[in-house]
C-alpha cells in the first residue's frame, strides 16, 4: 500500500511540478594512475529518465560499470528529486585530462580536470568492489594462426569473448578505424555457460592484413547495457525511509569495454610468385556457363558467357579482374565484375562473376581462349593455377547464304534420262507441268506480310532500353518477314539490304556493349533509317520484280 501511495505521489509530482534541472559532475579525487579506476559521479536535481550520454568519453576512457540511485524529498510541502549515477572509468591516456561536459537530457554537466600519471600512486580503488566489477564484465581476444606468421592478405581468425553473468543486453562490437586491416564477421555469436555459472559470448571475425611487417591489430570496443532497479530514498518531513520501486522504473545502465589489439608479424608475398595479384587462399576455382545459348549459332549471333571466380579464404574485394584474351573471330565486350562474399561452414568464400558478350563474326569452329589465375595454397605452401579451359563453339553458315545456294541449285537445268520411244510423251508432260508451275507462281498469293510502320513506333517507345529495343526488333521482323528466318540484328540487315539501316544497326550493336557509345546512340536517326528501309523495300515490290528469276540469262 505504501509503494502504491509513493508511486502515485511521484507520478503526480512529475506531471505537475516543473523545475529547471541542475546537473553536476565530480570524481572521487583528482590524481590517478593509468591502472586505476575513476569514479565519476553525475547528479541531476529533478526526476528524469534520460541517461547521461558518455559517447564523448569514448576516446579517453573505458566505462566498465555504473550504478543508479534516486532520492525523493517532501519537506514542509516542498518536493524535490535527485538522481545520482556512478560510473567506473579506466583511463586510456595519461597527463592532464579535462573531462568534457556530459549531456543529460536537455542539460550539460560541468567539466572536471584530473591528472593521470603512468606510475601507480594510489591503491584506494583496488578494493573488493572494483575487483568484483572486473570479474563481472571481462573482454578478451585471441588470434588464431598457423604455426607460421600469416601472409599479407591471408585470412586471420580473430575471436573476441565477453564474460558476464548474462545480464548485458544489446551487445555490439566495433573496431577503431583500421588502416592496415580489412575486417569481416564470420558467424553469429556463440553463447555457452561456464563452470562457474558465468556466460561466455564468442564473436568470430576474419582479419586481412594489408601490409607486411609488424602490424598492430585494431582495438576492440564492446558496448551494451544492463537493466538496473534504482534505489529510491524518500524523506517526509525529515523522516527517512527506503523503498524498492517496481521493475518498470528500471533504468538502462550503459557498459563499455575495450581490448587493446596486439602487434603481429605479417609475411610479404613470395618473391617467386609470378602472378600480378597475390592470392593466398585455401582453394581457387574458375568456371563458366552460357546464358540463353541459342540452339543454332550463326554468323552475327550474340551470346553471353558468365565467368565465375571463387576463392575460399578470401573476400570478393580481394579478387582481381579477369584478364580475358581477345579472339579475332568475335567481337568481345567484358562487363565490370560483380562480387559477393558468403560464409559457409565457418569459411569465407569470395565470389566474382564477370559477364562476357560475344558477337560471332565467322562461320565454322571458334575457340574461346583459356583463362588462368595463379594463387598460393596456404595449406600445402605451393603456388598453383586455376584454369578455365578453352571452349569450342560451332557456328553454322548464315541462313541467307544457304538459301541462295539452294535456289541457285534448283535453277540449274537438270538432265532427264528417258527411253527413246517415250521421249515425245515426256516432253509433252514436262511442257504441261511447266505451264502449270508458271501459272501457279504468277498467281500465287504473297505470303510475306507488309511491314507496318505503326508497330515500329510502338517498339521505339522504349528505345532508351537498348536491349529491349534489340529484342523487340527481332520479334517484329520475325512476324513481318517469316521467310527470312530472322534470329539476330544481322539477319534484319539482310532483309532490307539498305546501307543506311546497316550503319544504324551496327551503331545499335556497338551501343549495346559500350557505355560510352550507348550515351551517343541516336534513337531518332535509327527510327528514320528503319522507316526509310521499309519504304524502299515496299517500292521495290510496287515497281514489280519478276516473281521468279528468268530461266536463262
Amino acid at each position: 500500500m505504501k509503494q502504491v501511495f509513493v508511486s502515485f505521489l511521484m507520478i503526480s509530482f512529475s506531471l505537475c511540478h516543473i523545475a529547471k534541472a541542475s546537473v553536476t559532475a565530480s570524481t572521487n579525487k583528482q590524481n590517478f594512475s593509468l591502472d586505476e579506476k575513476i569514479i565519476l559521479t553525475i547528479k541531476a536535481d529533478e526526476k528524469t529518465s534520460a541517461m547521461p550520454d558518455l559517447s564523448i568519453l569514448k576516446n579517453i576512457f573505458s566505462v566498465i560499470s555504473n550504478s543508479v540511485s534516486k532520492q525523493h524529498y517532501i519537506i514542509n510541502g516542498q518536493e524535490s528529486t535527485e538522481t545520482t549515477w556512478e560510473f567506473f572509468l579506466v583511463p586510456k591516456v595519461k597527463g592532464k585530462i579535462n573531462i568534457p561536459q556530459i549531456v543529460v537530457g536537455n542539460e550539460k554537466t560541468n567539466t572536471v580536470m584530473i591528472d593521470i600519471s603512468e606510475n601507480q600512486t594510489d591503491e584506494f580503488l583496488k578494493n573488493e568492489e572494483t575487483e568484483k566489477t572486473d570479474e563481472i564484465y571481462q573482454l578478451e581476444a585471441e588470434v588464431k594462426t598457423n604455426s607460421r606468421p600469416p601472409f599479407v592478405q591471408e585470412k586471420i581468425d580473430y575471436l573476441i569473448r565477453l564474460k558476464d553473468h548474462g545480464d548485458m543486453q544489446n551487445i555490439s562490437i566495433s573496431f577503431e578505424e583500421p588502416s592496415d586491416f580489412m575486417i569481416k564477421q564470420i558467424e553469429k555469436p556463440v553463447v555457452k555457460i561456464l563452470k562457474d555459472g558465468r556466460r561466455e559470448v564468442t564473436f568470430s571475425y576474419a582479419l586481412f592484413a594489408q601490409k607486411s611487417g609488424e602490424v598492430k591489430i585494431p582495438d576492440v570496443y564492446l558496448s551494451g547495457y544492463v537493466l538496473q532497479k534504482p534505489d529510491v530514498n524518500t524523506i517526509f518531513g525529515g523522516h527517512f525511509f527506503q523503498i524498492n520501486m517496481p521493475s518498470f522504473f528500471g533504468i538502462d545502465a550503459p557498459i563499455t569495454l575495450e581490448h587493446k589489439g596486439k602487434k603481429i608479424n605479417v609475411l610479404p608475398a613470395l618473391k617467386d610468385y609470378k602472378g600480378n595479384w597475390w592470392l593466398p587462399a585455401e582453394n581457387v576455382e574458375l568456371s563458366s556457363k552460357f546464358i540463353d545459348l541459342p540452339k543454332q549459332i550463326t554468323k552475327g549471333s550474340t551470346i553471353t558467357r558468365e565467368i565465375t571466380l571463387k576463392a575460399v579464404g578470401l573476400m570478393d574485394s580481394q579478387l582481381p579482374e579477369l584478364d580475358v584474351d581477345v579472339n579475332e573471330d568475335v567481337k568481345q565486350y567484358v562487363e565490370k565484375p560483380v562480387g559477393q562474399t558468403i560464409v559457409s561452414d565457418k569459411k569465407i568464400i569470395g565470389i566474382q562473376k564477370t559477364l562476357e558478350t560475344l558477337i560471332i563474326e565467322k562461320d565454322g569452329e571458334i575457340f574461346l581462349p583459356e583463362i588462368k589465375v595463379p594463387w598460393y595454397d596456404i595449406n600445402d605452401g605451393q603456388i598453383k593455377t586455376a584454369v578455365l579451359k578453352k571452349e569450342r563453339l560451332f557456328v553454322q553458315k548464315d541462313n541467307l547464304e544457304s538459301e541462295m545456294k539452294k535456289k541457285s541449285s534448283q535453277n540449274e537445268p537438270k538432265t532427264i534420262k528417258t527411253r527413246k520411244s517415250f521421249a515425245p510423251y515426256v516432253e509433252i508432260c514436262l511442257a504441261f507441268l511447266t505451264g502449270i508451275l508458271l501459272t501457279y507462281f504468277i498467281l500465287k498469293p504473297k505470303t510475306e506480310k507488309k511491314a507496318k510502320t505503326a508497330s515500329i513506333d510502338i517498339i521505339m517507345k522504349n528505345s532508351k532500353d537498348l536491349r529491349a529495343l534489340r529484342d523487340g526488333l527481332i520479334v517484329w521482323a520475325r512476324k513481318e518477314y517469316p521467310l527470312n528466318h530472322v534470329s539476330n540484328l544481322t539477319d534484319i540487315s539482310h532483309v532490307f539490304e539498305d546501307e543506311d539501316l546497316n550503319k544504324a544497326i551496327n551503331s545499335l550493336s556497338s551501343a549495346l556493349y559500350d557505355e560510352r557509345k550507348a550515351e551517343m546512340f541516336n534513337e531518332k536517326a535509327f527510327k528514320k533509317a528503319l522507316k526509310n528501309a521499309i519504304k524502299n523495300k515496299k517500292k521495290k515490290k510496287t515497281l514489280g520484280e519478276p516473281p521468279i528469276p528468268p530461266l536463262y540469262e
